[in-house]
């Protein structure tokens, strides 16, 4: 049993944590307007007399909506006077709308998961920016003047071949790369395994399935090594069944907790 990435969240999630815990010293009651983050079991132990999801209640005085680490759209904010509202977006995150918010002048070419939150909110504040698929964009390259942008869960190396697409338009802007804790994990776990005899190997990914960078790194390991692997985030996920007498490898995705991933483990070792 081997290691392959650091364990736990990444600095976008504690990030929330932290703007929730503030809160807990000031506000009467917080609501979230959705998860912090995408990994509902996390979530469920935030959950307290304290702090509730929004179910459409009345705000009273000291009460206050938080909005997730991914962002939100201009009409869910509107909902509240702005006085209400917190966000605990992710630092990468409020860089990139720092940077967008520089170039209002110019398309930006937005590449990502058009569902995801995070795509919705940059979409809803800023109407200068284009939602993009890169099979389209690559088959035809805009000219003049523009700027690309990346959910920051995007694939790296997706990101990059549009990045080398690009990089003969000395006017093209680049606003964002994409997370570079997802793509160091990444980075690492494939120059871990690539010296290790993997014909008896199995990989575990500890997330949820509704995380990206959960998702993202399972599938680009699996496929890389043709090799067995799962998405763990809870106990009853476990597939003991189907790992007994492999050799494991385990991953962490961005949105679970260090002490998650930890007890996970030594459930697989006393199994």
């Amino acid at each position: 049993m081997k290691n392959i990435t650091d364990l736990g969240f990444c600095n976008g999630v504690l990030t929330s944590l932290n703007t929730l815990e503030f809160l807990k010293k000031k506000a009467n009651h917080i609501y979230l307007y959705s998860p912090l983050m995408h990994n509902n079991f996390e979530v469920e132990k935030l959950l307290s007399e304290k702090v509730s999801y929004y179910h459409g209640e009345r705000l009273n005085q000291n009460d206050v909506i938080l909005f997730s680490a991914h962002g939100s759209t201009l009409e869910e904010e509107k909902q509240f006077p702005i006085q209400k509202r917190v966000h605990a977006l992710c630092p990468i995150i409020k860089n990139a709308y720092e940077r967008l918010n520089q170039h209002r002048d110019i398309p930006i070419y937005l590449f990502g998961s058009k569902n995801h939150r995070e795509v919705k909110a940059i979409l809803s504040h800023f109407d200068h920016v284009i939602f993009q698929e890169k099979e389209a964009f690559l088959s035809s390259l805009p000219k003049g003047k523009y700027g690309i942008a990346f959910q920051s869960t995007y694939d790296a190396n997706s990101a990059l071949e549009i990045e080398r697409a690009v990089s003969n338009n000395k006017e093209a802007i680049l606003i964002n790369h994409t997370c570079p804790v997802v793509k160091e994990r990444i980075a690492h776990a494939l120059n871990c395994l690539k010296n290790e005899d993997l014909s008896s190997a199995c990989l575990l990914v500890f997330g949820s399935k509704d995380s990206a960078n959960a998702i993202l790194m399972l599938k680009t390991l699996t496929d890389h090594f043709q090799m067995e692997g799962y998405l763990v985030n809870e106990e009853k996920d476990l597939p003991l069944d189907k790992i007994k007498g492999k050799e494991l490898f385990f991953a962490s995705s961005t949105s679970i907790s260090k002490e998650q991933c930890e007890r996970l483990i030594s459930l697989i070792r006393s199994a």
